[in-house]
């Protein structure tokens, strides 16, 4: 039956790579293992689930799914051909080999390949990206002038409050302006120095 397994992962891209089997089954264009070599597989496979999952219902079609997808897309025949690949191209080879095994992979040859299985391929970064980014964060773009107008009114502000605590000696509003300002720079100075 098809999609009758439980994959740690996808289970569509394998009902996929199952229902090309079956279709090539039944168009006579592959044919099914004989008897025996099939179980014999049913039974390598029924004791590696007993070895590695719990004994329990749930696990009777557990399997892991990149070793799977190569077995069956070697009957279909479109089993990728990464030793061939890494010679006539490299850097696709290394995105199969290294990157995320993907469904595009499995058409890029043998029986129905896709033109665009390379170009999927290459850009899967992008693509698992922009699935995953469901909402755009707004970017505001301040306006960098603004700072700096705040930055001056709150010093003019300041000054000015410090001519009033002075009676309106500017001199001297000044000179203690310098040394509150040198003063708090050389603390903040000093504060930094002793975090780095």
């Amino acid at each position: 039956m098809v999609g009758f397994i439980q994959p740690i992962g996808a289970l569509m891209p394998i009902a996929e790579m199952q229902a090309r089997w079956v279709a090539r089954v039944f168009a006579k264009k592959c044919a099914l293992p004989s008897k025996k070599e099939m179980m014999a597989d049913i039974k390598l496979k029924r004791d590696r689930m007993t070895a590695r999952y719990a004994e329990s219902p749930r696990h009777t079609i557990e399997a892991d799914p990149i070793p799977y997808m190569d077995e069956v897309a070697a009957f279909v025949g479109c089993k990728p051909k990464l030793l061939k690949m890494f010679f006539t191209e490299p850097k696709l080879a290394i995105k199969c080999v290294f990157g995320p095994c993907t469904p595009p992979q499995f058409r890029l040859h043998g029986p129905h390949p896709w033109e665009g299985a390379r170009k999927a391929i290459e850009n899967v970064d992008n693509n698992v990206i922009s699935a995953i980014c469901t909402r755009q964060a707004k970017v505001i773009h301040r306006n960098s002038n603004a700072t700096w107008y705040l930055l001056l009114a709150i010093i003019l502000i300041t000054f000015a409050f410090v001519v009033y605590r002075r009676n309106g000696d500017v001199g001297g509003a000044v000179n203690d302006f310098g040394e509150t300002f040198t003063s708090t720079f050389g603390h903040f100075k000093g504060f930094l120095s002793t975090k780095g």
